[in-house]
């Protein structure tokens, strides 16, 4: 047997009663505290993240309105496929 097959079949084996959290009776079933919780932890991340960005990344450039251009001289379209494979 290969090295780490060993590994890999041990997980596959016993990974299907692993069980990360105690299953509720009612999938439909809505913790709120956890919602909300992790709504709030996630809305102040993403509003930390952007604003370091803006003050490490954009604060020396200056600022216009939102608008569409062809750059394909400037970066040609590989920012666009940049922006396509990180929404996917």
């Amino acid at each position: 047997m290969k090295k780490g097959i060993g590994s890999v079949l041990l997980f596959i084996i016993y990974g299907a009663s692993i069980v990360a959290q105690p299953i509720a009776k009612d999938s439909s079933e809505i913790f709120r505290q956890r919602l909300r919780t992790t709504l709030v932890i996630g809305t102040a991340s993403y509003a930390t993240a952007m604003t370091g960005l803006y003050y490490m990344w954009y604060k020396d450039y200056p600022s216009s309105s939102f608008h569409f251009f062809d750059d394909s001289k400037e970066w040609n379209q590989s920012d666009k496929y940049g922006h396509t494979m990180t929404a996917y």
